[in-house]
């Protein structure tokens, strides 16, 4: 069963509106554009049917997550809200669609960065959710999975690794047949430990991940590309790049196959490969996927990460690769403006607002440098 329908318990409605074969054939190809016509096409059909209750939260909540998978946040939020709204309006207090609904947006506040926003709605869901629902119960687990994500994005990962093996350890009982929640555990504790720098032991789980989804997902599925990534990641780090190249080719030709252009996840693909091929030497073929990296992500908000990230990295390889050009200088200095309005988006200087300044020292430092050996005439 595709994970956007194991989303939704039935209260009020005496049947909620069935996503039919067409969304879920899509979603199961990865052909998520086809996927969100399709659950449009029935939103529309449930919402003239003019329901009493709960009927259309269901399709909501599967608009929500895929409309997420398709790389657009914006939308994914505003179905997760309308499903927010319909399920406290009507349904009883702490039931699990109101908890669901609220993980959903929680999750896509995250993607925004919003961090300290989402942890709170990800605690609240999970509290609703433990509330309401048996011990072990897959929606507690993937709450947990949600707040480890959310955790680890704050490089909180001692906290968010207990929550991971947990998760693990759940997950292996429940399916003694290891299948894609299994997967789903390996890679999310993997990319912890990676996070951390234990590349040894984050290998091998990747590398276990990866086989569990060839061996469930159909040929060419987006999240056999995302598999193949988070192990090609791991070898970067570990400087193993001839091994890490074929990987993230394959991943991209991958996605360029299946997701839309200026999808984010194709940026992330981009940016690894670029990097791996700068490190090899390959100057030629890494400048223009930097450039690929920065056009797409110029797109999001300048205190986005990933668009600081972007402008980083396209200043980091002109300083290495053109010393004297004063395009680094303007790089910088555009990931420097994104950092600093990434820094006041904060509500108040606390520990979060300080871990987001050290790790931009090198880009405050670097416009330094840059600013000092241009004005020098080095």
């Amino acid at each position: 069963m595709p994970p956007f329908l194991l989303i939704a318990q039935p209260a009020l409605a005496r049947d909620r509106w069935q996503v039919g074969s067409a969304a879920t054939e899509a979603f199961q190809s990865g052909d998520y554009g086809a996927a969100l016509a399709a659950l449009r096409n029935e939103l529309e059909q449930c919402e003239k049917a003019k329901p009493r209750a709960d009927e259309c939260v269901g399709l909501l909540l599967a608009l929500s997550n895929v409309a997420a998978s398709n790389g657009d946040a914006e939308a994914a939020e505003a179905y997760a809200r309308r499903a927010l709204k319909l399920a406290e309006h009507t349904l009883p207090d702490g039931h699990p669609d109101i908890a669901t609904s609220i993980a959903h947006i929680a999750m896509h506040r995250s993607a925004q960065m919003q961090l300290a926003e989402a942890e709170a709605l990800h605690r609240k869901a999970l509290a609703l959710r433990e509330a309401a629902l048996p011990v072990g119960h897959p929606s507690i687990i993937q709450s947990y999975h949600n707040l480890g994500r959310n955790l680890t994005a704050q490089e909180r990962h001692a906290e968010a690794e207990i929550l991971y093996r947990k998760i693990l350890l759940l997950r292996k009982a429940a399916h003694p047949v290891e299948h894609l929640g299994v997967a789903q555990a390996y890679d999310s504790l993997a990319l912890n430990l990676n996070a951390q720098r234990r590349f040894g032991e984050a290998e091998p789980l990747l590398r276990h991940a990866l086989l569990l989804h060839e061996a469930e997902l159909p040929v060419g599925h987006p999240y056999i590309a995302m598999s193949l990534h988070n192990l090609a990641f791991n070898l970067n780090d570990q400087r193993r790049y001839a091994e890490a190249e074929p990987l993230l080719r394959r991943a991209l030709a991958l996605q360029e196959a299946v997701l839309p252009a200026g999808h984010q996840s194709i940026a992330l693909v981009l940016h690894s490969l670029a990097f791996n091929l700068n490190a090899q030497s390959q100057y030629e073929e890494a400048e223009p996927l930097y450039r690929r990296v920065l056009a797409m992500r110029s797109t999001l908000n300048i205190e986005d990460p990933r668009r600081i990230d972007a402008s980083w990295g396209m200043a980091v390889f002109i300083q290495q690769r053109y010393p004297e050009s004063s395009a680094t200088w303007f790089f910088y200095r555009e990931a420097e403006r994104g950092a600093l309005a990434r820094v006041r988006s904060f509500a108040a200087f606390d520990r979060a607002a300080q871990h987001e300044i050290r790790k931009y020292r090198p880009v405050f430092t670097g416009i330094i440098r840059v600013a000092w050996e241009l004005s020098a005439g080095r």
